[in-house]
């Protein structure tokens, strides 16, 4: 069995693509969410990710992104199993690397290819977390109590909880749904609230300034 050499063209060529689709899962997965999942979690999440990649030039409309989102989330649940403090992953808290993993690779990075990329832009789902979801029910209060608060309640659920630790599937695509209302060219849009909105604030009159102040730039270009 003839020694690879590291060091050979041949042979860097013919992984850099396989090297840059770890890193993007990698670097995808740790400041997401890695201090809230079991330790170990990262080298899953990029094996799971590096195999889910493959089958991205396939989808063609909304509903086959949606199936392989929900089959993406459910073997992260199922391979990864646990919190760092030993409880059971939740549909919120899975959601949360790959919905990361597919805006830096499809959205950014354009991959797996311009063409595909250009396709799929508009079937991703926005990654949800404490700060965008605050917002959006914030600014969006009529649309929240319409679509997301009903199913708060059906499941007992104040609308207060927004951790992801609470959210369910069915919460989870009532919050995607509400997303696509807002923005529904480019529902990912919103995920420029996580960046440029602002975090803290001292007190909660301060607090509704900056929500009306925070997210208007992003909310007033969507419809």
């Amino acid at each position: 069995m003839a020694k690879i050499r590291y060091t050979s063209i041949r042979w860097l060529k013919k992984n850099e693509q396989t090297a840059i689709d770890e890193s993007i899962a990698m670097m995808s997965y740790n400041p997401s969410i890695g201090r809230v999942l079991k330790s170990g979690g990262v080298i899953k999440f990029k094996e799971i990710a590096v195999r889910k990649i493959k089958k991205l030039k396939n989808i063609k409309n909304q509903n086959q992104f949606d199936k392989y989102h929900n089959r993406f989330v459910l073997d992260v649940m199922k391979r990864i199993k646990k919190t760092a403090t030993g409880k059971k992953i939740s549909y919120g808290q899975g959601q949360k690397p790959v919905n990361v993993f597919l805006k830096v690779y499809v959205d950014w990075a354009s991959y797996p290819n311009r063409q595909v990329s250009t396709r799929l832009r508009k079937f991703l789902h926005v990654p949800l977390d404490y700060r965008v979801m605050r917002y959006i029910k914030d600014e969006r209060r009529s649309d929240f109590n319409k679509i997301v608060a009903p199913i708060y309640r059906k499941k007992g659920i104040g609308i207060s909880a927004l951790s992801l630790g609470n959210i369910d599937k069915d919460m989870y695509y009532a919050w995607q749904e509400l997303c696509r209302k807002i923005c529904p060219i480019k529902p990912l849009l919103l995920d420029v609230i996580w960046a440029k909105a602002p975090r803290k604030t001292k007190s909660r009159k301060r607090y509704r300034k900056v929500i009306r102040r925070g997210s208007q730039d992003v909310l007033s270009n969507c419809p």
